[in-house]
């Protein structure tokens, strides 16, 4: 019998089967989305990197809860702020950071925010702990999306127990303003509401709007969690390395951790040999980092010069991040707009009900592909 959490159709949607289909027939495609940085020709310090992970000391294991000191306090090195090495937990990535809060914050039946538009992998991880998903919304105004704090007032309850914000947010490009920060640990202080921030895309800026959580001012009774990984940070999302910083105040702080090291414990998923290299890993990742805002920054600007003189179509502002969102006036199904870009144009998209668009007229798009298949894809399509 097949748990009742695994609701919904998990079968192919159309746009995939349309790819395999044009694949089989031996058509190439210009995959417009794709957001593996390791097949985006990107110069990786191979070397450096592969000798990183040969090391005699990858024979022995010795299990620490939390992972080792050594990684933890690395990683605390990377912020402005005083981040104490035990407040850190390592993960297998970003997707067992949530897993493990998860399991410290709820009980089957509650339920957490998460904002709408984002990445669709979140209901995914809520359904898993069996939580219910509710959502509050991102506002796309004046040329930048703000947060809908009516709706984070009017979605919780008592059994609401985590609002998830994404900083930058992914599709949309947004960072969290101080102003909507300060808003946030103010409410969710008040409501005794867990705050889980992802900043996985926090370093590849845009704008000079960058803020991250880590400088966030809180009180006593906050509960905040902050998570990041190599995936992004460093592009390499195969070596599996990720973290959870607990900012929580000093009355919750200690509970908290005691708790996640307990679940790390258990589980033991960060593998030696990755925390071994991760000193050599951070030095090779500064160039990557470096290639990858190169490359979304060149994209974002071909974009807007591309559509400033399109009535009809535009790219939405971003902050930050690895998408872009392309917004079209024109009618129709957006995953129709989809099959008919793969049939025609031989281009691969996202529609925006990927990402849980509340609209039509949404179609998302990947800064860190080649340069030039950005612009030969958006050429083909918007001509």
């Amino acid at each position: 019998m097949i748990s009742n959490k695994f609701y919904g159709d998990f079968s192919e949607n159309s746009i995939t089967i349309k790819i395999n289909q044009l694949k089989e027939k031996g058509i190439e495609l210009l995959n417009l989305i794709e957001s593996n940085p390791t097949v985006c020709d990107f110069n990786y310090a191979s070397e450096l990197i592969l000798n990183s992970l040969k090391s005699v000391n990858n024979l022995i294991y010795d299990p620490t809860p939390g992972g080792s000191f050594h990684v933890r306090e690395k990683i605390s090195e990377l912020h402005k702020k005083n981040i104490d090495t035990e407040d850190i937990i390592l993960t297998a990535g970003t997707s067992e950071s949530y897993s493990y809060l998860f399991k410290l914050l709820t009980d089957p039946g509650d339920n957490i925010l998460i904002p709408c538009p984002s990445y669709p992998l979140l209901d995914i991880l809520c359904g898993l702990e069996s939580i219910e998903q509710r959502y509050y919304k991102l506002n796309y105004t004046e040329n930048k999306w703000e947060i809908d704090f009516d709706s984070i007032k009017k979605n919780i309850n008592e059994k609401t127990k985590a609002i998830i914000v994404i900083n930058p947010n992914n599709p949309t490009g947004n960072y969290i303003s101080k102003k909507e920060s300060d808003f946030l640990i103010r409410f969710c202080d008040k409501n005794k509401i867990a705050l889980i921030v992802d900043e996985v895309f926090n370093d590849f800026s845009l704008s000079e709007n960058k803020f991250s959580f880590t400088e966030a001012e809180i009180s006593e009774n906050s509960i905040l969690f902050v998570l990041n990984g190599i995936s992004k940070m460093l592009a390499l999302p195969q070596l599996k390395l990720g973290w959870i910083i607990n900012l929580s105040g000093d009355k919750k702080k200690k509970s908290c951790q005691n708790i996640l090291e307990m679940i790390s414990d258990t589980y033991l998923t960060v593998n030696t040999p990755v925390q071994n290299a991760f000193p050599v890993l951070l030095q090779a990742g500064n160039d990557i980092k470096s290639q990858i805002i190169k490359r979304i920054t060149a994209n974002y600007n071909f974009l807007n010069n591309h559509f400033a003189s399109d009535s009809i179509n535009s790219v939405l502002t971003v902050e930050g991040g690895w998408y872009a969102v392309i917004k079209s006036l024109s009618e129709g199904d957006d995953e129709q707009r989809v099959l008919y870009f793969l049939e025609n144009h031989r281009v691969n998209m996202h529609p925006g009900y990927f990402y849980n668009f509340d609209d039509d007229g949404y179609l998302i798009i990947s800064l860190i592909i080649k340069e030039s298949e950005m612009q030969n894809g958006i050429i083909k399509v918007f001509r």
